[in-house]
């Protein structure tokens, strides 16, 4: 077997179809090949309906059976695991992570000069307001050139 582009195959086929091919492809049963890896019969049925993720172990196993590498078979199962994780699950960690490349968000909470937020937009707001921008790139303009060149304003505390 060789190695395909992954892209296209985790986009169309989950490795269980892949694990079926090859069975089909050698004329076995999912019962051989559960021998033959000297296995239950119900993680190979796992592996073959998607229910069941390869592990590194049954990679290993997959390939010493099909004559294949373990990359295949990881990477075959990785590939299709990210395909199917939603987009925007982690929108706010790559809004985080934008706004503490911009600004020294840890800086200008320590310092008391915006206060913290657990929610980043609130924060983006803040830094915004902060530092007298309309956008994150005017801020990278404008932020000091190390993190300890603290800004000349603190916020009001409330007593």
């Amino acid at each position: 077997m060789s190695m395909p582009n992954f892209d296209i195959l985790s986009e169309t086929y989950p490795p269980g179809n892949l694990i079926r091919e090859e069975l089909e492809a050698r004329g076995w049963t999912q019962r051989d090949l559960a021998e033959i890896m000297r296995l239950q019969p119900s993680i190979i049925s796992g592996l073959v309906k998607g229910t069941k993720p390869i592990s590194l172990d049954l990679a290993q196993n997959l390939a010493a059976a099909f004559g294949t590498s373990v990359d295949f078979w990881i990477f075959s199962e990785m590939a299709y695991r990210i395909r199917r994780l939603p987009t925007d699950r982690h929108a706010d960690t790559t809004k985080r992570a934008e706004l503490y490349n911009v600004a020294p968000v840890r800086d200008l909470v320590d310092g008391g000069y915006i206060e913290s937020s657990e929610n980043v937009d609130v924060m983006r707001d803040r830094v915004l307001k902060y530092f007298g921008a309309k956008t994150l790139a005017e801020v990278a303009k404008r932020k000091p050139a190390s993190r300890t060149e603290h800004p000349s304003r603190k916020i009001k505390r409330r007593g």
